[in-house]
């Protein structure tokens, strides 16, 4: 019957098999496609799932109200943490089942490291004076502002500058130089000859009554500067003395804050590759320790101690310095050697009317690339930061709130109270962290310390094993990067077209500012073993004697992405922490990816910072698990739907013929697989054939013939 009516009704019957050859071709085409788009991300995720480190351990409260609000993990979260886990709880830590690699970061604290930045000022110079003096006035930018510096001075002389001493050896110098005789000043000279930098460098006071018994000799009064401030122009203002024709430079004395941080050098090196980032020297090892010289190697006192540690080769800070450039007028040149070698020296100097002659400009990081000697890191004053502090916007972005300013009590020596030479002047700007300033003990050199410093230790010097490249550090996905503040500075770019301006199109990278928003991360790393010579050594306890770890990340065995196996591991390795732990603060990255966020430093500054969400890889998989069903079920009900009408059309054109067969006694059944038969592999059969396909005819005395 059901071949009958094929043959009969071909046109019918083809019509019928075109259809329903395009809706099973659709449904595969569709599936697979659904199939392949699944298997594309699914393999994308899983490839770039894996980022440097699998859990982050941090100290209790150190998750800001946005972060456990949102999920997320805030870019810049080290920098503002000094401490909260105890060596203790990190040897525990460490030992637990499934740990592959726990990494801790000990944050010490910012050292200020003294250089300088040449600039060339050769081209300006006047070819036929035999003496001459330019002053230039720099301006620096970094980040959103700009600061006016000291200005700084060169005195070029074509008369040879020579060297000397007194008869005493209490004086010596190299900036001496032969002059027309001033009666006035000539009790100043040594040997017959003026040191045309001393006063102007070391002795701006112009009292005279304690260096009359030798010349040069340093005043009692210039050493009292307990009233000044660190920000004052005129005490870091400095005369570049040289002799020659041609070239002139000038030095400028600048500060970079270095962040100081303890880690494990294995662990660093299993976790990122840092053995094979070093460029100079040699890596940090365990058997890196604290070491003390015996006296008669010591050159600061009886008992110098020192640490081991590694620089990196580049600031990670941005700044430029753009300067005027002036050709003083000095009048008779010859008079110039007892003018500038006496101690009006300073004052006749900044009186001294200027033509301006152009303009230079200077990379800031230029200084920090020269080469530094070991005692450049001096240990006897840190500062540590606090973290920034954040609200939602009535618009779903962030505002951070400002700090008052830097208290001046923050730049001052703890010996002597003076001020620290050459700070920052970023520092002066805006402020979004709180600085503390940790002094050291009185007992440098000594071994031990008595009296007020007792029970502390004596500051360490820091002597430098080697140099390392950030570059050059074993890259991660950018899917899944998560915050690595021990080697990369936090991404921040402008969000609006004003905040893009001010920084010329480019991202807002750390300054000098210790109170700024980015924060450069540590370019200084040293040995655990470390962490007791620095934090005991200062003269006030704080928490990073007990507790000195800032952070801990760790890489658990067996992961290879967010598989279930995975997940099940890491999930078991941070639920261990946490029952161990209960107050510190647990945070799964392995599957986050950025999620930059919207920031508001001020109303007029806005910009976008890449934080990390947490999870994502996993939220992704999900998602497209729920997609592909959907798909699959909205395909297959497409599909029966047309089926469906193809067969309502069949039986609407035929209900003459099916109503004949049902008075000639086909059953309801019967009369559904005719039509079935008509639309799918469906064939006649007689008794031998597989019963499941079998046709039957209903029992009745007027039936119809079989088939």
């Amino acid at each position: 019957m059901i071949l009958d009516q094929l043959r009969r009704r071909r046109g019918r019957a083809l019509a019928l098999a075109a259809g329903i050859l395009v809706a099973a071709t659709s449904f595969t085409l569709l599936t697979a496609t659904v199939s392949t788009s699944r298997a594309t991300t699914v393999g994308t995720v899983r490839k770039n799932a894996r980022s440097a480190y699998d859990v982050l351990v941090r100290p209790p409260n150190s998750q800001t109200d946005v972060e456990r609000q949102s999920g997320l993990v805030e870019p810049n979260f080290l920098s503002g943490t000094f401490g909260g886990i105890t060596m203790d709880q990190y040897r525990r830590i460490r030992g637990m089942a499934g740990i592959d690699v726990a990494a801790p970061v000990a944050n010490i604290g910012y050292l200020m490291v003294m250089s300088t930045v040449t600039v060339d000022v050769s081209r300006f110079l006047d070819s036929k004076a035999s003496r001459q003096i330019l002053r230039i006035s720099p301006t620096l930018t970094a980040g959103l502002g700009t600061y006016r510096t000291s200005d700084e001075y060169v005195y070029l002389t074509r008369s040879p500058l020579t060297s000397g001493s007194s008869s005493d050896q209490v004086f010596q110098s190299d900036t001496l130089e032969k002059g027309a005789v001033d009666k006035s000043t000539q009790r100043y000279q040594l040997k017959g000859k003026y040191d045309v930098c001393f006063y102007f460098n070391r002795d701006k006071t112009e009292q005279t009554d304690f260096n009359l018994q030798l010349p040069m000799r340093p005043n009692l009064i210039a050493e009292d500067l307990s009233d000044r401030s660190a920000f004052d122009r005129d005490l870091n203002s400095w005369m570049n003395c040289q002799s020659g024709q041609g070239k002139a430079t000038i030095d400028v004395p600048v500060s970079y804050p270095v962040l100081l941080s303890a880690v494990d050098p294995e662990a660093e090196n299993r976790l990122v590759g840092l053995g094979g980032a070093i460029t100079s020297g040699r890596m940090l090892t365990e058997q890196d320790k604290p070491w003390t010289l015996p006296s008669s190697k010591s050159i600061h006192g009886q008992h110098d101690s020192y640490i081991p540690a590694l620089l990196s080769s580049s600031p990670l800070t941005a700044g430029t310095l753009n300067a005027a450039v002036e050709r003083l007028d000095v009048g008779d040149p010859a008079e110039l050697p007892s003018k500038l070698g006496n101690p009006t020296a300073a004052s006749f100097v900044r009186g001294l009317h200027g033509t301006r002659v152009g303009k230079v400009g200077v990379d800031l990081s230029k200084g920090y690339q020269k080469a530094l000697e070991e005692d450049s890191f001096d240990t006897g004053a840190y500062w540590t930061v606090g973290p920034v502090t954040y609200r939602r916007t009535s618009d779903g972005g962030l505002a951070v709130q400002a700090q008052p300013r830097q208290k001046p009590g923050l730049w001052v020596t703890n010996q002597e109270q003076r001020p620290v030479p050459y700070v920052p002047e970023e520092n002066q700007g805006k402020q979004y962290r709180k600085v503390i300033s940790h002094a050291s003990t009185d007992c440098l050199g000594l071994g031990y310390c008595d009296h007020v410093d007792s029970g502390r230790l004596p500051n360490p010097f820091v002597r430098l094993v080697g140099r390392y490249d950030t570059g050059k550090l074993r890259g991660f996905s950018a899917l899944s990067d998560v915050p690595l503040e021990t080697y990369q500075s936090p991404q921040v770019t402008g969000a609006d077209p004003a905040t893009r301006a001010v920084l010329h199109d480019k991202p807002l990278r750390p300054d000098r500012n210790l109170g700024g928003y980015a924060s450069p991360p540590p370019t200084m790393l040293t040995t655990m073993d470390s962490i007791t010579a620095l934090t005991k050594s200062r003269r006030v306890p704080s928490l990073q004697d007990k507790a000195p770890v800032s952070a801990i990340r760790i890489r658990v065995a067996g992961v290879s992405g967010v598989d279930t196996a995975s997940r099940a591991r890491v999930n078991a390795v941070a639920g261990a922490i946490r029952a161990a732990y209960p107050r510190l603060q647990v945070d799964v990255t392995v599957g986050s990816s950025p999620a930059p966020q919207t920031v508001a430093l001020s109303p007029s500054a806005h910009v976008t910072e890449r934080w990390v969400a947490k999870g994502v890889a996993l939220r992704i998989l999900r998602a497209v698990d729920t997609k592909s069903a959907v798909l699959f079920v909205l395909v297959l009900v497409v599909c029966a739907l047309f089926l469906g009408q193809a067969a309502l059309a069949s039986v609407r054109s035929r209900r003459t013929e099916i109503g004949t067969l049902r008075c000639l006694g086909w059953s309801g059944g019967e009369v559904l697989r005719l039509v079935l038969g008509e639309l799918g592999p469906v064939w006649s059969c007689d008794q031998g054939c597989d019963p499941r396909c079998r046709i039957q005819r209903r029992p009745a005395h007027n039936s119809s013939p079989a088939w």
